[in-house]
């Protein structure tokens, strides 16, 4: 009987099954089955965002390999789409279509939703006075700095981390 093997094998997972099905009415709490309850994002796009727009940040995070997986390769279009659908309770539909579409916009709207975000942030950094380096810095300063530079970079070549993590300096003898 050469199907005799496919019988046992079949038996064998009915048993299984039972025993399963019998450890979820004596152990309900731990077994209990979770009906894809994935928890919902608490954020929502206001009225005027479209998906377009959306698809800018998508399409740039994507195109700079900005997003990764675990493994360190760059994420895909697919869950890139995805998480931004869960992130913001949203329907991208054919993310590819979509990314040809903001690729496919005139040269003065192809950015036109990242450009805004930009300006948001240049704003709030005005706002906020931000200190940059004094302009009164004369060329003396300048060079000052470069120098002062250059000696911590020649000091910082100096120090080295070996395999086993403990830290020594390179002599130049």
């Amino acid at each position: 009987m050469p199907y005799l093997h496919l019988i046992d094998e079949a038996i064998g997972l009915l048993n299984t099954e039972i025993r399963l099905i019998e450890w979820r009415i004596k152990y309900p709490e731990q077994l209990h089955q979770r009906a894809n309850k994935q928890f919902l994002s608490p954020l929502f796009l206001v009225d005027k965002t479209t998906l377009i727009n959306i698809m800018e940040m998508v399409s740039g995070l994507f195109l700079s390999k900005s997003i990764i997986y675990q493994n360190g390769k760059p994420a895909y279009w697919v869950d890139l789409s995805k998480g931004f659908e869960w992130l913001f309770n949203i329907k991208i539909g054919d993310c590819y279509q979509k990314h040809e579409d903001v690729i496919k916009r005139k040269p003065g709207k192809l950015t036109e939703f990242l450009n805004g975000l930009a300006d948001f942030i240049r704003k709030e950094h005005d706002k906020k006075d931000i200190h940059q380096f004094p302009v009164y810095l004369t060329q003396l300063h300048i060079i000052y700095l470069v120098v002062t530079f250059n000696q911590f970079h020649e000091m910082f070549k100096a120090i080295i981390v070996t395999s086993y993590g403990d830290v020594g300096i390179v002599r130049s003898d």
